[in-house]
């Protein structure tokens, strides 16, 4: 092998090196290229030296590419008719009863396959332009992989045979061929890439990344991926051989005469495509499990390959749970083919090897990965992880020895992670299954026993802290294992009054908005689904911090308590109601209940909430308008989306073009005849409030046929209803006279309404009819006739009986309200006439020596317009 010491190669001698080597590896192509053509067959001597070839390249691109300066002049995958040469070489594999012949056209491609990936790998943290010829020998790679030259078909069926006659070279040559397939995008993200946008989902590091160089490289691994697991299944034999290549002791000898070993190398290769086979393709689950694998991964998971082992084991457990969730495979059955009759899932094994692997970062991080999945699997189906007693129980998570090793887990500096065992574009980091083993065991609430050993720990702390601080520590969860952390703090903020402590943690609500931002949720969306990204991993992510930010405001103590108002100027300065409304727009119209719930408390808490949500898109047509239309939306979420919606409108007139815009009224009418009283009651505190400042949404009132609607709710069975109908109705007649041909026959319902139970509808009702007679005397002829101006008298002459008797006479009292309706309508001939009585000036006298000031001035006024001043 070449050196790979910059210091010792200048540039030149270097690009000397590898133009001696590639013409090297050219001439062993064409020789062989040269024998195809003309129909003989290559030998061993020829492929094997090809093979070399392929190897001395990439040692020399590592010199290469540590030298600045030096042109990359790509490398054997994309020459002409290369594939094609390889492809035959791996059929004279498949074919040939020549083991030399078969093991070296093996290992040409699949040293090729490696030099292309390393190559690329090099190329970019060395910062070269090769970015297209990057793509171009990627996409090379896999085209002949999973096209029609039907590499992996072919490959998979020489391993069958080669494991079938205990060849173990040859075996090991397939699994290095599969291996490198699988990983052939890896090399195209960088190592750069690989930290920053592949490893890890979190703010701090993934706003500067490049999502469509993440969606590329995954795009390519998930082609490679599932090809691979689908090849798995579909060639007889193929899987089971893939597995023989895993276990320790090696394949059977074709004679019987014992086992084959294969190298670690090979064995790893073995493991590595079972892992991503699995993850890409969880149908393979079913078999491997019916064939032992469990026991198979749990040996192999004590030699040198032991993490990959166990995280592979991990996208066994995963992928039997995936089945039995969607009902592939029916009841337990995916459980008890785990392992034989009788035996349990094998929490005591794999805890035991974590506590044994305390020194080993890498070993004890899978084993808590294969932990969280098994614990996953225990959980009954349509449960959430922690609705499992079995799992809180379980002495296996919750030994202090266990619990320790977990704590230093969280708290490594390192970045490593599971790059080792997964390979060069790790899918799961070190703390993910941490993450999920703290989640499942506080799943039933922090006061429970498995929740008060997690405290005691310490676990939630440090939990908190890394997601707080954006450490090293956060560069190794996953996506997936975001989310757990999230749930795991949710389940600590559950406790009485720790939820705004909790979140009072330095850093913690910046960092938790971070991870719903618009940059974080597209790498989030661009992450594999099967591995917690895609829409719906981008989804569960926004739900759960909506749920952690608003769990204390959601807590008895409210606003008064000075933790809360803590954590609101905290969460009004870092711009919380922007980021969720932007998350909003994300989300199905069913799936956003937490993220509207958080809106809906802080706009209640604070009207200074209510510019973010305009600038975050809340009020705009895919904000919270797509609430109100969904059909079959649950009625708390209507009812969120009306009280934000309400509150945006009372604020201030300058909202009602945004509030337009959002073209809410459509959309109404359903919720004003809603089976569920709080949506109509709020439906029509909403329209109340749209009318408040000014009669900008009058036509669209009448054009909608809303005004109807709302009078007839003045007579609704529930009370809360009634009382916003009647501040509604009110509000339409209060700017101008527009509505009062519609409004009409309200004038009955609201003089009804006058001797309710309820006070404020008592009051909403006098205010309604003042408000009739406000812009013109078109409705006192039905004022008149109906008795308003008698109701109204006795209203005030009932209210003055109860201030008399010490009831409580505020500036909103039905007694107030009244008689400035009164003075309202004495403006008219009509209405004048029919107050002209002398009980009536009799109860003016007294009200104007009335102890309360506003009453003193509003029976004045009434007087005044009875004598014509």
């Amino acid at each position: 092998m070449l050196a790979r010491d910059p210091g010792r190669v200048a540039g030149k001698q270097a690009q000397s090196v590898l133009n001696a080597v590639l013409g090297i590896a050219r001439a062993c192509q064409t020789s062989l290229h040269h024998a195809l053509e003309t129909g003989a067959a290559p030998g061993a001597a020829q492929l094997a030296n090809m093979g070399a070839a392929a190897r001395a390249t990439a040692a020399a691109e590592s010199v290469v590419f540590a030298e600045p300066g030096v042109e990359w002049d790509g490398h054997l995958v994309t020459g002409p008719g290369c594939l094609d040469m390889y492809v035959a070489g791996l059929r004279l594999a498949e074919e040939s009863a020549e083991r030399g012949v078969a093991e070296a056209a093996l290992g040409a491609f699949a040293a090729t396959c490696e030099s292309v990936r390393a190559a690329l790998l090099r190329a970019h943290v060395a910062a070269m332009d090769v970015r297209s010829r990057v793509h171009k020998d990627v996409g090379a790679l896999l085209d002949a992989a999973t096209g029609p030259r039907d590499v992996l078909p072919r490959a998979c069926r020489v391993l069958v045979v080669a494991v079938g006659r205990g060849d173990a070279a040859a075996a090991g040559s397939c699994c290095g061929l599969l291996s490198a397939v699988v990983q052939a995008g890896a090399g195209a993200a960088g190592a750069g890439q690989v930290s920053q946008t592949l490893q890890l989902p979190l703010a701090a590091t993934i706003a500067q990344a490049k999502v469509r160089d993440a969606t590329h490289v995954h795009t390519w691994l998930s082609t490679a991926r599932t090809a691979a697991a689908r090849t798995l299944t579909s060639i007889p034999g193929a899987a089971s051989a893939l597995l023989c290549c895993c276990k320790p002791q090696g394949i059977p000898a074709a004679d019987g005469s014992g086992t084959r070993q294969l190298t670690d190398a090979a064995a790893l290769a073995a493991l590595q495509v079972l892992l991503h086979s699995l993850r890409w393709g969880p149908n393979l689950a079913d078999s491997l499990a019916r064939e032992g694998a469990c026991q198979a991964l749990l040996d192999a998971a004590e030699t040198r390959n032991g993490p990959c082992a166990l995280l592979a084991l991990a996208a066994l457990v995963r992928g039997l749970d995936g089945l039995r969730c969607s009902g592939s495979v029916p009841g337990d059955a995916g459980v008890a083919a785990l392992n034989a009759p009788g035996r349990q899932l094998p929490f005591g094994q794999i805890g035991t090897l974590l506590q044994m692997a305390a020194a080993d970062e890498t070993c004890a991080a899978a084993a808590c990965e294969c932990l969280a999945a098994l614990a996953e699997l225990a959980t009954p189906p349509q449960h959430a992880l922690g609705d499992c007693p079995e799992v809180q129980q379980r002495p296996d998570l919750t030994a202090d020895a266990r619990l320790a090793v977990m704590r230093r887990i969280l708290s490594h500096k390192g970045a490593a992670g599971l790059a080792p065992a997964e390979g060069p574009v790790p899918c799961v980091g070190s703390c993910d299954g941490v993450a999920c083993i703290v989640a499942a065991l506080l799943g039933a609430g922090a006061g429970s026993d498995a929740g008060q050993v997690v405290i005691r720990s310490g676990l939630g702390n440090i939990i908190a802290e890394t997601v707080a601080s954006m450490s090293s520590a956060v560069a190794q969860l996953s996506p997936r294992g975001v989310v757990a952390a999230v749930q795991a703090l949710v389940a600590l903020a559950g406790r009485d009054g720790l939820g705004a402590r909790l979140l009072l943690t330095a850093g913690l609500v910046e960092s938790l908005l971070s991870l719903i931002s618009p940059a974080h949720l597209d790498n989030v969306q661009a992450w594999p689904e099967q591995l917690g990204g895609g829409e719906q991993g981008a989804r569960v992510l926004v739900s759960a911090v909506c749920m952690l930010l608003s769990s204390p405001l959601s807590q008895p103590q409210g606003g008064a308590d000075q933790g809360i108002q803590a954590l609101n100027q905290l969460l009004l300065r870092h711009g919380a109601v922007r980021v969720a409304a932007g998350a909003l727009q994300r989300l199905p119209p069913l799936d956003g209940a937490p993220t509207l719930g958080l809106i809906t408390r802080l706009v209640l808490l604070s009207m200074a909430f209510v510019p973010q949500l305009i600038e975050g898109g809340g009020l705009e047509p895919d904000g919270l308008a797509r609430f109100l239309a969904a059909p079959g939306q649950a009625p708390g979420v209507l009812m969120d989306a009306l009280l934000v919606l309400s509150q945006a409108a009372r604020v201030a007139k300058e909202n009602y073009d945004a509030l337009s815009r959002a073209r809410l009224l459509p959309h109404l009418a359903g919720c004003l005849h809603h089976a569920e009283p709080g949506v109509r009651a709020k439906a029509c505190n909403l329209l109340g409030n749209m009318c408040r400042h000014s009669p900008f949404f009058y036509p669209a009132l009448h054009s909608e046929g809303l005004v109807a609607a709302l009078v007839d709710l003045c007579g609704d069975g529930d009370p809360a209803t009634r009382k916003f109908a009647c501040f509604a109705v009110g509000n339409a007649g209060f700017h101008s006279a527009a509505l009062y041909g519609e409004l009409r026959r309200a004038v009955a319902p609201l003089v009804a309404l006058l001797s309710d139970p309820d006070p404020k509808t008592r009051a909403n009702a006098a205010g309604a009819l003042g408000n009739l007679v406000r812009n013109s005397d078109a409705l006192c002829g039905e004022i008149v006739s109906v008795g308003a101006l008698d109701a109204l008298v006795g209203l005030v002459q009932r209210e003055e009986q109860l201030a008399a008797e010490g009831g409580v006479v505020d500036a909103s009292s039905p007694l107030k309200v009244a008689l400035f309706s009164l003075g309202n309508m004495c403006a008219y001939p009509a209405c004048k006439r029919a107050l002209e009585t002398d009980a009536f000036r009799d109860l003016l006298q007294r009200l104007e020596v009335s102890p309360d000031p506003t009453t003193q001035k509003y029976a004045r006024r009434v007087v005044g317009k009875l004598k014509g001043v």
